[in-house]
């Protein structure tokens, strides 16, 4: 993941051909998210996809915590 986040950037998360092709788009920075371990404002959404598999995975990412949300897994507990 780049270091500055800017809705619309895209980029290969892994680029192995025919094994692991993850892309990335950052749709937005302003996601909220709420898990059993709080809600988090002002969170980086990314749009997961690769051509090896049909599915679209969305992800929220909170600032000093990491991936809080992953499809329907959500973050249960932080110490930070």
């Amino acid at each position: 993941m780049p270091v500055t986040a800017l809705v619309g950037a895209k980029y290969f998360q892994e680029l192995a051909p025919g094994v692991a092709m993850d892309r990335a788009e950052h749709v937005s920075m302003q996601a909220v998210a709420r898990t059993p371990a709080g809600t988090f404002r002002r969170c980086l959404k990314l749009r997961e996809t690769t051509p090896l598999e049909p599915d679209v995975s969305l992800k929220k990412y909170a600032r000093g915590v990491g991936i809080v949300e992953d499809g329907s897994t959500k973050l249960v507990e932080s110490s930070g």
